[in-house]
C-alpha cells in the first residue's frame, strides 16, 4: 500500500464532500447540479481510497474511466463483504451524476 497515494485520495475526497456540503447548506437549489456532481465525486474517491489501502491498482485510461459507484462498491466488496448494504442506496442514480450534472441537457431536473 501506498499510504501517500491513499491520502491524497482521501484530501480530495474530503474537500468534494465539504465544499458540496457547504453549497447545499447555503443554498441548495441554486447549486444542486453542483452539490450533486460533488457527492458523486467523494464516494468515488473515498471508495478508490479504500481500494487503494488494500493494494488494488486504479486502473484508469481515459477510455475507461470508472466513476461507476456500483462497480466500485462491487470491487470493495470483494475485500469486506459488508460492502455490499451501500446498494440499497441505489448507487446507479449517484453514478450518474459523474458525467450528467456536469453538461446541461444530459440530465433530468434534479431534486433535493
Amino acid at each position: 500500500m501506498n499510504k501517500e497515494t491513499v491520502e491524497e485520495w482521501i484530501k480530495y475526497a474530503d474537500e468534494n464532500l465539504n465544499a458540496g456540503k457547504q453549497l447545499f447548506e447555503n443554498n441548495p437549489n441554486e447549486f444542486k447540479t453542483t452539490v450533486c456532481f460533488l457527492m458523486q465525486q467523494a464516494v468515488e474517491k473515498f471508495l478508490k481510497a479504500y481500494l487503494v489501502s488494500n493494494d488494488i491498482e486504479i486502473k484508469e485510461t481515459n477510455k475507461n474511466k470508472i466513476h461507476d459507484i456500483g462497480r466500485l462498491i462491487n470491487d470493495c466488496e470483494k475485500i469486506d463483504p459488508s460492502f455490499n448494504s451501500l446498494f440499497k442506496f441505489n448507487p446507479d442514480i449517484l453514478s450518474k451524476h459523474a458525467v450528467n450534472s456536469r453538461y446541461p441537457f444530459t440530465s433530468k431536473i434534479i431534486t433535493l
